[in-house]
């Protein structure tokens, strides 16, 4: 995250105050004239005024790194990271994990298929985190 972003996320726990929907939103949809749009197309349309930061360049290019080489050689340098990262004290640290995890579940589908049960318990912990920047990015990455 950018220190903006950080700053917008604060610092309380925040896991006893309801989510509003635009929060429950993923990050690349923002609300436009009462309805969601996708930040692709909001870069395509030149409309984004959000700059890349090194946290998106590096998810991109983690799931780049997937798709090209479907996961058999990433896993086995890859899960033993993430799993130490999904559960991690700092939040920080939990939220990349299950950002890098997202990032690659397109393109490491077939080799993820036996860490799924595991994989599954820990983001369903993530699901229920203090920090709804955490239950965002796993309610994501649950998705892909």
């Amino acid at each position: 995250f950018s220190e903006e972003e950080l700053a917008d996320l604060g610092e309380e726990k925040d896991s006893h105050v309801p989510d509003t929907a635009q929060e429950v939103a993923p990050r690349h949809a923002r609300q436009s004239k009462g309805k969601f749009s996708s930040k692709v197309d909001a870069v395509s349309r030149g409309e984004d005024g959000c700059e890349w930061s090194v946290r998106k360049s590096s998810a991109n290019s983690l799931d780049s790194l997937a798709m090209l080489v479907q996961g058999k050689d990433l896993l086995p340098i890859f899960l033993p990271l993430v799993n130490q990262l999904l559960k991690h004290k700092q939040w920080l640290r939990r939220e990349s994990g299950v950002l890098a995890l997202g990032a690659v579940a397109g393109g490491c589908a077939s080799g993820i298929k036996e860490h799924l049960e595991s994989l599954f318990a820990l983001l369903i912990k993530g699901s229920n985190d203090e920090r709804s920047a955490i239950r965002r990015i796993t309610c994501w990455t649950l998705s892909r």
